[in-house]
């Protein structure tokens, strides 16, 4: 059945359902004032699903293997790609794609040897974050002035 304003009684498809005061008007098959109103709603969904997996042994720290084909969304082409990533640290393979759901295009491609990936994650340098601090950002201060430098007063 189509959406519509309908007779409760008989099921009469009612097309006017009020006079010009705004009064029902009863049916015109049976005469019930009684309505029922059918309204459909549709919605699609699309589900998107993605698998990773991590190989590890004992006594390594890092897995071996590290590996996930899943969706990610791109802000910049305000869809879903597909992202997929290989880390392969027993073979020295680093593996990144990205590319649209349902097609060959790539819109990033990354294959090189993992020891060469550099400046990405955690292979970013240490050196420069450690040379943004500075010694002094954490010489301890004491409340009550003991412990100032050596030769400075701590009167005025």
């Amino acid at each position: 059945m189509s959406d519509g304003t309908f007779c409760s009684s008989c099921r009469t498809p009612i097309a006017i359902d009020c006079d010009e005061a705004g009064v029902r008007l009863p049916c015109p098959n049976c005469g019930a004032l009684y309505r029922t109103v059918q309204i459909s709603i549709v919605e699609t969904l699309h589900a998107l699903d993605g698998t990773g997996m991590k190989v590890k042994r004992p006594r390594v720290k890092k897995p071996i293997l590290e590996q996930f084909d899943k969706p990610s969304y791109s802000h910049s082409r305000k869809e879903y790609v597909r992202h997929v990533r290989v880390i392969d640290r027993e073979e020295d393979k680093y593996l990144e794609m990205v590319s649209p759901y349902g097609s060959e295009e790539a819109i990033h491609h990354c294959e090189e040897p993992l020891s060469q990936h550099v400046g990405h994650g955690s292979a970013k340098s240490q050196k420069a974050t450690a040379d943004q601090r500075k010694v002094s950002d954490f010489t301890p201060q004491r409340i009550d002035g003991e412990g100032a430098d050596e030769g400075a007063s701590s009167e005025p």
